[in-house]
């Protein structure tokens, strides 16, 4: 361990300068298509050399078919889950995991193609559990929690507060950027995935691809729709105990603090019960392995081609994702999240042991830009807040980062005392991302500490808007018909002290939630109705 020390700590004084170069000023604002999963911390991987290979097999389906539709943009998400998934902005969302799961260029064109045939076919997306877990911090609380306990720590509450970002949330960045796209992943119903599997057996039939190797893709994605299913019982857990403990808790004592806790107030047993309800529905609604292999085996007893495809598309599956640059950035990748779920749960040898072979020589640059996270928790982790901070303004310089990023590099300014610096960084990512939600609380608290108590009510008024833009939020349509806001409000007011004057103008609906909500029979009864799909669809 003394010597591992020496070793970073060398590491360490080569590297400020050499990093510090690279987070170069922020590219351009990321397209507004991937602005809810930058919103939700998802891990985005710079790599053009796997996304031209993926784009490529895309456009090879499209053109041995003759389909007039431009390709897709590929996303490649640095995840341990096996998951692949289009979405209704025209992305192709893959993960790391399932790129390091696949078994040959068939298998991963049969699983291109499929999600490929859901834009061909124009599937309209019918879930978006998104709008039913909106960015208050009672949302975020459980969906941390979900995360450190599905790694195997059981860490008590999240404040969100910005000071306490490297005990909450900073080694769980990725744990919790998986729950969250179990939540968001769109979710197309039975008759939808069938004919999606015919299309997709018909794309990379035409490419000369072998249609069997979706047997085995039907085998992987049952396996990681079980996991995911876990996963969702921990939230359901998680939802239930915050709201058995948010009824026996007493009202706190102060003006702000009473307001906020009527705000947050709508999570009561029975609406945990029944938002579960609501989000079973947003399961991927698949047949089993073994019935898709074989209502896909007779579609293609009764589609036989009298000529057969004479294709022989050029592989390059061994050449991309196996050998090289590919296969060291996939490696790197499982590494990085190894340490990250080591670090979560404080596992301080099992992390030392995983980002050996991540950490970066000499000159202190990480072999791909996401890499900063996992090496730059684990420097703050071990005494190296300074060096953290290099890595943290490193990410900032990929292609995609996600809020976490900017909140990050906040954090070590306003521990400095820089809270001028913070804010302008947190400025910068809202605008980066596309979304305030994640930066307001922060935004109020910050002003606050820099003696900006205009600005802070200004940032706290900002709160409630973004409440009332979010119409998709599940009690919102329920309580009295009104629109309720999410709870990111009652958490700028709280940090604020006191309800904002510009607030007290406020609609109905804020109003509204100052009341328990009662629920039952008649919010179940509409949560089924609004998230439960017809039998018609699911035929």
């Amino acid at each position: 361990m003394h010597a591992l020390r020496k070793k970073t700590s060398a590491i360490a004084a080569c590297a400020l300068l050499a990093i510090a170069a690279q987070a170069a000023d922020a590219p351009a604002i990321a397209d507004p298509s991937e602005s809810a999963y930058l919103t939700f911390d998802y891990i985005f991987v710079d790599s053009p050399q796997i996304e031209a290979y993926l784009s490529g097999l895309i456009r090879q389906s499209l053109a041995a078919k003759g389909v007039k539709l431009d390709a897709p943009d590929v996303l490649i998400r640095s995840s341990d889950a096996f998951d692949i998934f289009t979405d209704p902005n025209r992305n192709i969302v893959i993960t790391t995991q399932f790129l390091r799961e696949m078994g040959s260029e068939d298998e991963l064109s049969a699983a291109l193609g499929h999600e490929l045939s859901h834009q061909i076919l124009k599937h309209p997306q019918r879930k978006n559990a998104a709008r039913a877990f909106p960015m208050g911090l009672e949302t975020v609380s459980m969906v941390k929690a979900a995360a450190n306990r599905s790694q195997g720590a059981n860490r008590g509450s999240y404040s969100g507060r910005l000071a306490n970002l490297d005990q909450e949330s900073l080694a769980n960045t990725q744990a919790a950027s998986l729950i969250w796209s179990d939540i968001i992943a769109p979710g197309w119903n039975r008759k939808q995935e069938r004919t999606a599997d015919q299309n997709g057996f018909e794309l990379m039939r035409a490419a000369g691809y072998d249609p069997s190797a979706f047997g085995a893709l039907f085998q992987k994605l049952h396996a990681a729709a079980a996991k995911r299913s876990e996963r969702m019982e921990l939230l359901k857990k998680v939802m239930l105990a915050k709201a058995r403990a948010s009824k026996s808790q007493k009202t706190s004592a102060s003006e702000a603090d009473q307001l906020a806790d009527h705000l947050q107030d709508t999570l009561s047993e029975g609406a945990a019960e029944a938002i579960v309800k609501g989000l079973a529905s947003f399961n991927r609604d698949y047949d089993s392995p073994d019935e898709r292999q074989k209502l896909l085996a007779a579609y293609a007893r009764e589609h036989r081609e009298k000529k057969l495809s004479t294709a022989r598309p050029a592989r390059q599956f061994k050449q991309v994702l196996r050998q090289g640059a590919g296969a060291r950035l996939l490696a790197a990748d499982a590494a990085a999240i190894r340490t990250l779920n080591a670090l979560t749960v404080k596992n301080m040898a099992a992390a030392d042991k995983a980002v050996q072979s991540i950490l970066p020589p000499g000159n202190g640059k990480v072999s791909a830009p996401h890499l900063n996270l996992a090496v730059g928790v684990w420097h703050h982790m071990h005494g190296r807040p300074q060096v953290g901070d290099q890595y943290a303004r490193a990410w900032l310089a990929a292609k995609r980062p996600p809020a976490q990023a900017y909140v990050w590099v906040a954090y070590y300014q306003a521990t400095r005392k820089e809270y001028s610096r913070s804010m302008s960084t947190l400025e910068q990512g809202r605008k980066r991302v596309g979304s305030s939600a994640p930066f307001l609380p922060h935004l109020v608290s910050l002003a606050r500490a820099a003696k900006q108590n205009d600005k802070a009510d200004r940032y706290a008024v900002e709160c409630l808007k973004e409440d009332q833009k979010n119409m998709g939020n599940m009690v919102a349509n329920i309580v009295r018909g009104q629109q309720i806001p999410s709870g990111l409000y009652a958490d700028c007011v709280q940090r604020l002290g006191h309800e904002p004057k510009a607030g007290k103008d406020r609609n109905a609906a804020v109003e509204a939630i100052k009341h328990p909500v009662e629920t039952g029979k008649g919010l179940t009864d509409r949560l089924r109705s609004k998230f439960h799909r017809s039998k018609k669809d699911t035929r």
